[in-house]
């Protein structure tokens, strides 16, 4: 029940002007990859992540893209959104405007299962009134078990702190 809460709100899955996988983790990556080759979406785009990693060559978006196109995503079915982003809202802010940009009206966005209800709350506010539709997806056969989430100290984590991200989002917005 209480892990149920942050995954059973995925929208049924339909055809979209675009797919991405939020940033985060790989699993997001390659399932978003997987509906790209099953003609989900012609386009995948990538966001760029800020992120904190000792190895100062790495590039995140560079990163993805390989994985992506190791994955049978072709590099020029690749879009990149600009900026930086460090929350899922900031990100939601980034896709809708290269969404706009680009003359996208729908995308699928792709998630882990414990985020899925917050993903889900912060695209529908960010993209109200825009004229896009969004589809979020959560990556089957995940590791997260919204059954078992107490049984091990990452699923308690990741289940306490979308708790209190969806909280602070209910309360304060972004």
């Amino acid at each position: 029940m209480i892990g149920g809460f942050l995954t059973d709100t995925a929208d049924p899955l339909q055809p979209a002007d675009a797919i991405v996988p939020l940033a985060g983790e790989r699993s997001r990556v390659l399932y978003a990859a997987t509906l790209f080759r099953k003609g989900f979406s012609p386009y995948y785009i990538i966001t760029d992540m800020w992120v904190v990693n000792p190895d100062p060559g790495f590039n995140y978006v560079e990163s993805v893209r390989g994985q992506a196109m190791d994955s049978g995503v072709p590099p020029e079915r690749i879009l990149v959104a600009n900026g930086k982003v460090a929350t899922t809202y900031q990100e939601a802010q980034s896709l809708r405007r290269l969404a706009l940009e680009q003359h996208l009206h729908s995308l699928i966005v792709v998630t882990s299962p414990y985020h899925t209800r917050r993903a889900l709350l912060i695209f529908h506010e960010v993209f109200r009134d825009s004229g896009i539709s969004i589809n979020v997806q959560s990556v089957p056969d995940n590791w997260y078990s919204a059954e078992n989430w107490w049984k091990t100290p990452d699923g308690r984590q990741v289940t306490i702190e979308e708790y209190l991200k969806l909280a602070l989002f209910l309360m304060f917005g972004h």
